[in-house]
């Protein structure tokens, strides 16, 4: 029978039920779809001559207007398709043609419509998508065949086509259980996205799409565009899914931990509708967000918008002297604390962090100004009805942006409009300029790495979730899948707002194209829309509890939620065993049914449990969805009643296991939100990894590994180990003494090249009976031969923990993977931990976390380290990490370093360790001092001498954090450990480029160096430092300088830690032969571009194809050494601007494949050119600046770009003047132009 008029809201509200709320609660065997049957799918067939008929067309509209409301509003209003005739085939189904074209088979459209559903697995889907409605029999078949608990997307864009259809053909029946969706918009995500709400778990279950054949031709290209919609809806929804199942138990850990803050912080029920009309502006972290977050400091724009800021911008934003009425925060990870480090009270005075209670505890601990909740339903579960409030609820947001754009509706604000809301990598850029990230980043900056390489690598690690789309300029960008699936929830709620009324402005000037919004400038748009000054914003602080007042009536709540927890763990138990006898065939029917009776009553007991058993099943959403998958697979098996009920057990035993297992993590949870409200414990950020199965495995053995070269430091220079550090002792006894405290008993194994003088040195310092001090002996020349060569690529970044050439790190100095392999498995040691000899600082509860962090899980813990600075933390390496490196070695990768393994790699990308539990975190003060705190140069000795004296009773033991706060007390102004220095000011190259390396656009005329000169220079600085780098570039190329080997010969001779020289490689005549006999440590090229005609527009000469030519020959003719490593160091380098922004990728990628290494450098800032440089944090950047003198070829000394800063010349004054000079620019208020230098 049909469906009949009466029927139909009542069958419409329980299909809308059925697929409400939460996408993954899908109980019970009938999908929720109780209540349907004997309503019967008969009567496909109108009235025999097919007329249009009304009373059929209303039965439709009706039965399509629960899901496809808007749909059946149009097909109301829309003229019959002309053309379309319909009738009675032959085997009594209607099939008919369009404009004489078939919509079906004449004699057996029913049969057509079976075999195409036949083609679909339902096992394999749970969703299909056909492209074309035609006379919607296989829409049906396709909906049967996929069963009750199924969706089908059908992509019909005439909509004329649709009503001479439904006006004729009854499909009212099918269409009603609200299982189909229909889309007319080929390029419609936002529509279709919304369309599936509450289907989500569906798509996840897979999706087939499939062709209707009789549609193809009228489709045409419509078809294809409505293909790749679907496919970004399907990715960005299983995206959505995945993420809402991994982080299901992350998410409760974050509201247990906040459960107290909930409790006490006000809402935002105060700020609802307060600002009707006024503009808000909600800023994101997006890359393009340095074009026009200055305009929001304007005078007088405060006071006439609403500023909304995610809390990703906020340092950055007061930084700029701009402070955002609110700032937004949901993210889950501990890594959000970063974004109010060194914030204090006053500095967020005014500004109002609202919050999702879910965020992790991190921020909410460390925001210290006025912090909003809003109201979350499980959080109230979780402290009881005796605590919970009216908080103000906003839509959950997949992210901060999202959140803002949500808070200032709230508000009532009109328009939105968006700044930094790119949702894609501008430029090969994922953070805007200033952010957060690039503090944490500080310590890897130097000459050699820049933030250009880190934006750009953080980008390229997600390469297999990359994708181009269409961007704001016409261009196209990358963006991801999960950025991807952030637009079309975006798109969603713009399209829903501006059909509201409501508008919505995209003011990023640049990023990822968006629909339903209008693109404007900024200053535009403050133009247009911010007139008049808006009313003042409510005070919320007056709806805050103390926090004291509601501890204990939390407590008692979760005492009675864990007892619930208990028992639905005991419940679930019992209930396993009893199904189990189902399973297995252990009991007669009437055995089976008595069991049956007695699990539902158990499980109408449990469900009563509430609010327990709701939180139960918030933490198994994925047992939840794989319910639902089991459900779906026997109701489509069609079994015999036995066999349907032992499926069913089966089924139900793994499901009660899984919410006993949930259960058990509720009641873990909630003691430890108990040990917290009784100061027991902080509060967890971070989940502590599962113990790895310890069945048949013996306990992890770590030792310490003392790299020691008694004559030689980490950077292969020669140095004395046995020289006194402090009061008499030298640096390997302050070293092993610290290594010795270790609480995790380790040995400490000495390996060292000269065990005679190492002997002799433990001796001395009253170690050489100390039973944990063992000396291991390794063969001297490999091991000199790979720490010289490290050391080169090391000198640059000796201050930080990584950024040398080819990512090398502290860890790489003196390492031989072979050699330390050999030992572990000599002396069956599984995880050796890594610090030098000269070490004299290093933190022993530091290697102690290292080593923790290692043993909570050996497998996926294989490298665990920190970002701390050089001298202070250690490495662990794994067996198998040391192995992985042997193999790279074994083949003479550049990359078979630490570095190489926790770096970027083209063909094998991995996020970046150090935002994972690889990494221990350090303090910032810790990850940025800037400074290596190592024995084996002047420099750092004086340091750790100085350090150790204020130390005091601390000296032999102290933290990483007490060595660097003593360290600071104690720096003065040294002599600089890199001289650039310019050997003549010739160049082959002119153009733009050339431009750029004299500092503007005219000539330089100047003589070149004296040899005589630089040589006293050379002498005095490696006189001072044993880590001097010596660094032959400027605005000449050095290479023309018809004695430039010779000088690189005399520096090298002299004993600098590392040669480099930079060139355009233009000049001719000199071979690789005499490169390779000079003592040069790192050989820098200037390719700048992959395609020759750009390259010719940089630089004014047409040679492309001879540089990529001449300087792959050299890295050719490189000989490899016994260790694996080839000198010199290759550096090719490309200055990111516009004309190279799409040739970044290949260039980057190409040369680290080829020689391990690859520059990106920034444009000078006075360059005027739509990419901009990225400002280095201004601390990293004056650190950099105090260890860089640059001199001209007249003796001059400059500033970054090149420029004189004192007509001092110091080949006439020795370094000592030169120094003098420069000090004096820096501390007479040249820092902020010397951190836009050190930017460029």
């Amino acid at each position: 029978m049909l469906i009949s008029r009466e029927d139909a809201p009542r069958v419409r509200a329980a299909a809308e039920d059925s697929m409400s709320g939460n996408p993954f609660d899908f109980s019970g065997d009938g999908g929720g779809f109780e209540g349907l049957e004997g309503l019967g799918l008969e009567g496909l067939v109108g009235p025999s001559g097919l007329p249009a008929d009304p009373a059929v067309l209303e039965r439709n509209l009706m039965a399509l207007s629960g899901r496809n409301r808007a749909l059946a509003e149009r097909i109301a209003g829309a003229v019959s398709r002309a053309g379309v005739v319909l009738e009675i085939g032959a085997d009594g189904v209607v099939t008919g043609t369009l404009e004489g074209r078939r919509l079906g088979s004449a004699r057996r459209a029913g049969a057509e419509a079976e075999k195409l559903a036949e083609s679909v697995d339902p096992a394999e889907c749970a969703a299909a998508c056909v492209l074309g409605f035609g006379l919607g029999h296989h829409v049906r078949a396709l909906q049967e065949r996929l069963g009750m608990k199924s969706l089908v997307v059908v992509f019909e864009p005439d909509v004329g086509l649709l009503r001479a259809v439904l006006e004729r053909v009854d499909h009212s029946g099918w269409l009603a259980l609200g299982r189909c969706v229909i889309v007319t918009d080929a390029e419609d995500a936002a529509g279709l996205t919304r369309s599936i709400r509450g289907m989500e778990g569906l798509i996840a279950l897979g999706v087939r799409i499939i062709e209707h054949a009789p549609s193809r031709a009228r489709l045409g290209d419509d078809a294809a565009r409505f293909g790749r919609t679907m496919g970004e809806v399907v990715r960005s929804t299983r995206t959505h899914v995945v993420t809402t199942l991994v982080h299901a138990p992350v998410t409760l850990r974050n509201m247990v931990m906040n459960a107290d803050r909930y409790a006490s912080c006000a809402g935002i029920t105060a700020l609802k509708n307060s600002c009707v009309g006024v503009p808000a502006v909600t800023v994101a972290a997006g890359p393009s967000l340095q074009k026009n977050l200055a305009l929001l400091g304007e005078p007088g724009v405060r006071e006439r918008v609403v500023i909304i800021a995610a809390q990703t911008v906020l340092k950055p934003m007061l930084a700029a002297g701009i402070r955002p009425h609110f700032v937004t925060a949901l993210d889950h990870h501990e890594l959000s604390g970063r974004f109010y480090e060194g914030l204090t009270a006053e500095d967020v005075r005014g500004v109002r962090l609202v919050v999702e209670p879910k965020a992790n505890p991190a921020i909410l601990e460390k925001f210290p100004g006025e912090i909003l909740v809003t109201q979350e339903k499980v959080l109230d579960d979780l402290i009881g009805t005796d605590l919970v409030r009216d908080l103000g609820e906003l839509p959950a947001g997949a992210t901060v942006a999202h959140l803002s754009y949500y808070l200032a509706r709230y508000l009532g604000c009109d328009p939105v409009i968006m700044i930094g809301q790119d949702l894609g990598f501008t430029d090969g850029q994922y953070y805007a300029a200033g952010a957060a990230i690039h503090r944490v980043w500080q310590g890897e900056l130097n000459h050699e790495r820049s933030l250009e390489m880190l934006e750009w690598e953080r980008v390229a690690r997600m390469r297999a979730n990359l994708r181009r789309v269409p961007s704001q300029d016409g261009r196209t960008i990358y963006t991801d899948e999960q950025m991807a699936t952030y637009l079309a929830q975006f798109e969603a709620e713009f399209q829903k707002d501006t059909l509201a009324g409501l508008a919505v402005i995209d003011a990023t000037e640049g990023g990822a194209a968006k629909k339903h919004t209008t693109a404007m400038p900024l200053r535009e748009a403050l133009e247009r829309f911010a007139r008049a000054e808006r009313p003042a914003l409510p005070e919320t602080a007056g709806g805050a509890r103390e926090a004291a007042s509601v501890r204990e009536a939390l407590r008692a709540h979760f005492e009675r939620l864990i007892a619930d927890a208990r028992a639905i763990r005991a419940a679930s138990d019992e209930t396993a065993e009893r199904l189990t006898e189902i399973a297995e065939s252990r009991v007669d029917t009437r055995g089976a049914n008595a069991i049956v009776a007695e699990v539902q009553a158990t499980g109408h007991r449990v469900r009563a449990m509430k609010p327990a058993f709701p939180l139960v099943e918030f933490i198994n959403q994925t047992g939840v969805l794989n319910r639902f998958k089991a459900d779906r697979l026997i109701e489509l098996a069609g079994a015999d009643p036995l066999e349907r009920q032992r499926r069913q057990a089966e089924r139900d035993i793994q499901n009660v296991r899984w919410i006993g297992q949930a259960a058990d993590e509720l009641a873990r949870q909630l003691a430890q939100g108990i040990a917290v409200l009784d100061g027991a414990r902080s509060k967890a950020t971070r989940d502590e990894p599962e113990p790895e199965c310890s069945v048949g495995r013996e306990p992890v053995r770590a030792e310490v590994f003392v790299l020691c070269d008694p004559g030689y430091g980490g950077l292969g220079v020669a140095r004395d180990l046995g020289e006194a550090v402090w009061r008499g002792r030298d640096a390997l006894d302050l070293t092993l003494r610290r290594a010795l405290l270790c609480g995790r008993g380790c040995s400490v194994r000495v390996l060292t090249p000269d065990p005679r003088k190492t002997g002799e040195l433990l001796r001395r310092a009253g170690l050489e009976a100390e039973p944990r001090v063992v000396v291991e002996p390794v063969d001297p020349a490999r091991w000199r031969e790979r720490a010289r060569a490290i050391g080169r690529a090391r000198a640059c970044a000796s201050d930080g923990w990584r950024g040398g050439v080819a990512q090398t790190t502290v860890f790489d100095e003196m390492l031989d993977p072979k050699t330390v392999g050999e030992i572990m498995d000599r002396r069956g040691v599984d995880a050796a931990v890594l610090i030098g000899a000269d070490w004299a600082l290093v933190d022993p509860v530091l290697l102690d976390a290292l080593i923790d962090r290692h043993a909570e899980a050996p497998d996926r813990h294989q490298i665990v380290f920190s970002q701390a600075v050089p001298g202070l933390g250690g490495c662990v390496l794994s067996r198998s990490a040391v192995r992985s490196l042997e193999q790279l070695q074994d083949i003479g990768s550049p990359l078979g370093t630490v570095g190489g393994l926790l770096g970027y790699v083209p063909v094998n990308t991995q996020t970046d360790p150090i935002g994972t539990t690889l990494c221990v975190r350090v303090e910032p003060a810790v990850r940025d001092a800037g400074v290596r705190l190592i024995a084996d140069a002047a420099p750092g000795r004086r340091l750790i001498a100085s350090a150790l004296e204020r130390l005091g009773e601390r000296a032999g033991d102290s933290s990483a954090l007490q060595s660097v706060r003593a360290v600071e007390m104690s720096r003065a102004f040294m002599v600089p450990r890199t001289l650039v220095l310019e050997l003549c000011p010739g160049r082959l190259s002119s153009g733009v480029f050339g431009a750029w390396k004299r500092g503007g656009p005219r000539p330089t005329e100047r003589g070149a160096v004296d040899f005589a000169r630089a040589h006293a220079l050379l002498r005095e600085l490696t006189s001072a430092r044993e880590d001097a780098v010596v660094v032959f570039d400027g605005p000449g190329d050095p290479l023309m300088h018809p004695g430039a080997l010779d000088f690189v010969r005399l520096a090298d001779e002299l004993g600098a830690a590392c040669v480099s020289l930079r060139t355009d490689l233009l000049r001719e005549g000199v071979e690789p032969d005499e490169i390779f006999v000079s003592g040069l440590g790192v050989l820098s090229v200037d390719v700048l571009a992959t395609e020759p005609a750009t390259y010719a527009a940089l630089t004014g000469v047409d040679r492309h194809r001879f540089v990529v030519e001449r300087l792959g020959r050299i890295a050719d003719a490189r000989a490899m050494g016994e260790t694996g490593l080839k000198s010199p160091w290759i550096q090719p380098r490309m200055t990111r601007c516009d004309a190279v922004i799409d040739q970044v990728e290949g260039f980057y990628d190409a040369w680290i494949m080829t020689v391990g290494s690859a520059v990106i450098d920034p444009q000078p800032v006075w360059v005027s050119d739509r990419v901009r440089p990225l400002p280095m944090p201004e601390g990293r950047a004056l650190q950099i600046e105090r260890e860089t003198l640059r001199v001209r070829s007249d003796g001059v000394v400059c500033d970054a770009s090149w420029r004189a800063v004192r007509r001092l010349n110091a080949f006439d004054e020795g370094l000592a003047g030169a120094v003098r000079a420069w000090r004096a620019v820096l501390e007479q208020g040249g820092r902020s132009r010397m951190a836009a230098g050190a930017a460029a």
